[in-house]
């Protein structure tokens, strides 16, 4: 199958699905593959105990604030402020003080830990399928350096799709759409907190009838420039990788590589999906199969059972994800050397041409 104006072989979007799923074969995939699953899956797991440990921090918190049950009041009272002498108003400052500490920490350890997962899935993952085509990369390393590296990519290619600075022309029509957007959004805004507008009532609901409208008929354009600048820096990771580039380079070199190839990389998305959803129909009915087992355990109070189907359950999620990170990353992967390839072939091409009209 070959969409919009690529010709011959250069871009085969089959292939190109194909292409994400030859690493199976490779016995060094294979390993990275299971301990990437590995890191999700533990990382699910503390992740969890992290939430919870939050959760019940906060509840802390927040009872030493509101007062404790009676009960609870009483227990303390006896088995820990009359031990020590210490009054029941002190030891509740102190309390939420802690908790609020823990808090806080427990929260910058979880952002830490999804900013490290993020890594492995995005700089390392494709550092590694790049150096398996024998470029050598510093990204197939874990180290602080190369996690900021990350997150400051993140970060510029969000912005650069949000607000296109490498085409000001886009970059202009963009703004012009958020304008109509959040015009009528800071009207209803002021409408909403003064209460009052000094205009008749027929006026007011003409204004509040055609901001919403505004705001539906804005949205469309906008959404449709996020989405096509989404396409033209889809191979911006491998260019910021292979070429060394920065951030803010990388997005200049990936604009002029995929021109032209905005509706082979949408329909390459769509059958992606499919074959996604296919895919996950299996991990989908062993999932549900697992879990209505884990009901009825816990239905019946056999708590083992129940421990053991969550735990499958999230191995079959970890299994998956990590199985779809590996597919998307060497299609991505391969689409740059695929278009890289080509756009030197058409250089070569119209420097020949200079050439022999020069002649």
């Amino acid at each position: 199958m070959k969409i919009g104006p690529i010709e011959a072989k250069e871009f085969d979007l089959i292939d190109a699905i194909k292409a994400g799923f030859r690493w199976i074969k490779d016995k060094d995939s294979q390993k990275l593959f299971l301990k990437l699953t590995g890191v999700t899956f533990a990382f699910s797991i503390i992740t969890t105990f992290i939430v919870i440990g939050m959760l019940l921090v906060g509840a802390v918190g927040v009872f030493s604030v509101i007062g404790l049950p009676e009960s609870i009041q009483s227990v303390i009272k006896e088995g820990i402020v009359e031990s020590f002498g210490l009054e029941l108003g002190a030891i509740s400052g102190s309390i939420t003080l802690i908790s609020g500490l823990i808090i806080v920490f427990l929260a910058i350890v979880l952002i830490l830990a999804w900013i490290t997962l993020f890594y492995l899935f995005s700089f390392f993952l494709c550092g590694k399928i790049i150096e398996k085509r024998g470029i050598n990369n510093k990204y197939t390393e874990i180290n602080t350096k190369n996690i900021i590296d990350n997150v400051i990519y993140s970060i510029a290619y969000s912005f650069t799709v949000l607000f296109n600075w490498v085409s000001k022309k886009m970059l202009y029509i963009q703004i012009f759409f958020y304008i109509i957007v959040a015009a009528p959004i800071v009207f209803l805004l002021l409408e909403y907190i003064s209460g009052r507008i000094i205009i008749s009532e027929i006026a007011r609901n003409t204004l509040v009838i055609g901001s919403f409208l505004l705001i539906i008929i804005g949205s469309f354009p906008i959404t449709l420039g996020i989405i096509y600048n989404s396409y033209r820096y889809y191979i911006s990771l491998p260019v910021r990788i292979i070429e060394s580039a920065g951030a803010r380079e990388a997005m200049k070199k990936t604009w002029p590589l995929t021109r032209g190839y905005v509706i082979s990389l949408f329909v390459l998305s769509i059958l992606i999906a499919i074959v996604m959803i296919a895919i996950n129909i299996p991990f989908w009915i062993a999932s549900l199969i697992i879990s209505l087992i884990g009901e009825i355990s816990t239905a019946i109070d056999i708590w083992p059972l129940s421990i053991l189907t969550s735990i499958i359950n999230l191995i079959l999620k970890s299994l998956f994800s990590t199985f779809v990170s590996f597919i998307i990353a060497n299609i991505i992967v391969d689409i740059y050397f695929k278009i890289k390839g080509k756009r030197k072939e058409k250089d070569g091409g119209v420097k020949e041409k200079l050439v022999r009209k020069i002649r």
